[in-house]
């Protein structure tokens, strides 16, 4: 293990692109890398995936740690580790959906919203359509993919019966 002194000589080196300094940075800490991403575990992805992950924010750690923020760099990277697989599982699901599509979903419903206060009904898809100036098929593809996916083996009762 290395102590904090060669970690920021090796920190430095890193920045300047040492591939060497990189690699042992990573090779000495990866109990650490690890040690973060076991709580991501049994969420759908792969361990493999998931070091690897956690290694894209150590480097982004690395890349990113100033001596001055006065602390250690493990205090630092624990976050940017976590904060690496977080947005992949965030950004990452079971359907892709671009961003145009998400910015449109979110402009229909802001304008679904403000139609509904307005007129006390809800706008149907052609109006939709014509006030945003796209495909009745982009509207709809975009509304449904706002929607929340469920498992086929998911329990959807209420509880009630």
């Amino acid at each position: 293990m290395l102590n904090q002194n060669q970690t920021l000589i090796l920190i430095e080196q890193a920045q300047e692109n040492n591939e060497f300094a990189k690699e042992k940075l990573i090779n000495e800490n990866s109990p650490l890398i690890k040690s973060v991403i076991k709580r991501f575990i049994n969420k759908g992805i792969e361990y493999e995936d998931l070091y690897q992950l956690g290694s894209l924010g150590f480097l982004k750690a690395i890349n990113n740690f100033d001596k001055s923020f006065n602390v250690k760099f493990s205090t630092y990277a624990v976050p940017m580790i976590a904060g690496e697989v977080k947005r992949f599982l965030r950004d990452s699901g079971v359907m892709k959906v671009s961003r145009s599509v998400k910015t449109l979903s979110f402009k229909i419903s802001a304008f679904v919203e403000d139609y509904l206060k307005t007129f006390e009904k809800s706008p149907n898809v052609e109006e939709i359509a014509e006030h945003f100036k796209v495909d009745v098929q982009d509207v709809v593809f975009a509304m449904e993919s706002n929607k929340q996916i469920l498992s086929l083996s998911m329990d959807v009762t209420d509880g009630d019966g």
